[in-house]
């Protein structure tokens, strides 16, 4: 008997967008690994420490491991986080690769409110059973004629 299909992991990550005053912009921690086909659900949080920071949001780009503007294939993201607030973002199904997180707002990035995400793996997919599908409908088109001219 064949076990069933192992399902992915739910990968919880917490991330932290400060504003330091003389310090600039930081994404906390500007690395995070995940493995490929996990749902991540990244918990963001714009943490003021020393002074209230701006709003500021997050993005997971699928562009590659360096921040684009704009970002062509948007694998998670959060509105506008007031300060002090903490937004959800989620992934499914995480692609293998390595990916810019970063806040989208013009010049944030380039400050250094940026990181990276590792997706470790690859990605199996079950045969949708399509094939099998088409198959059986084949066969029954082809048995409904055979009836036909029996007739």
């Amino acid at each position: 008997m064949l076990a069933p299909p192992a399902s992915a992991a739910t990968k919880e990550i917490q991330i932290y967008l400060h504003e330091l005053t003389g310090q600039g912009f930081h994404l906390v921690p500007p690395e995070a690994n995940a493995e490929a086909g996990d749902t991540i659900r990244f918990s963001v949080t714009n943490q003021g420490l020393d002074h209230d920071n701006q709003q500021h949001d997050f993005i997971v780009c699928g562009d590659g491991a360096a921040p684009t503007s704009p970002c062509e294939r948007k694998l998670a993201f959060t509105a506008l986080i007031p300060n002090n607030a903490t937004a959800i973002a989620t992934l499914a199904n995480a692609p293998a690769g390595d990916y810019a997180m970063y806040c989208d707002i013009p010049g944030h990035a380039e400050a250094g409110m940026v990181g990276t995400l590792h997706v470790a793996g690859t990605v199996t997919t079950k045969a949708s059973g399509g094939g099998a599908l088409l198959g059986t409908l084949m066969a029954l088109c082809g048995l409904a004629v055979f009836r036909r001219h029996a007739r």
